[in-house]
């Protein structure tokens, strides 16, 4: 039973949604805004569902991204975009704590609580670097910053 137990627990976190908080700050124009919502992630997909201010879905697929508002759809692939492949990939390592899937994109260094990943070439147009702080119960932090000055924070609540 108590085997039947921490499989189900382990499967449950598998599949569960990670909850979040994203602020995002937009260097041109200095204006701030704040995003909630969750992320779920299985082998072929990672599923960012806003909540609020308004609801939006953007899912990361093998070949292509969809953004999901409201009635509207759009879809992206990464062959015409692939800062959004990029993206996709460098999320999926972070939550998943698999950094060396993004050793070609980041220098890597591990301090403790705080992972730092430093942009290499392939990612320095559009990218500075990434801080990861990990805080108890699995909560994280994650601050992007960008080349034009703009900063993403993500806080996770579990």
């Amino acid at each position: 039973m108590k085997i039947f137990f921490l499989l189900s627990l382990f499967v449950y976190s598998l599949f569960a949604a990670i909850e979040f908080k994203e602020t995002k700050y937009m260097a041109a124009l200095d204006f701030e805004i704040e995003k909630y919502g969750s992320l779920k992630m299985t082998d072929d997909t990672l599923t960012l569902v806003y909540t609020k201010p308004k609801k939006e879905t953007i899912i990361y697929t093998k070949n292509k991204i969809i953004i999901k508002d409201g009635t509207n759809i759009k879809e992206y692939t990464f062959e015409k975009y692939p800062q959004a492949q990029y993206m996709g990939l460098i999320l999926r390592a972070i939550i998943k704590e698999e950094f060396h899937l993004i050793e070609s994109f980041f220098k890597i260094k591990k301090d403790n609580e705080i992972t730092t990943l430093s942009a290499k070439p392939a990612v320095s147009s559009y990218m500075e670097n990434i801080e990861i702080i990990k805080k108890e119960n699995k909560k994280r932090i994650i601050v992007l910053r960008m080349s034009n000055d703009d900063k993403v924070t993500i806080e996770t609540f579990n």
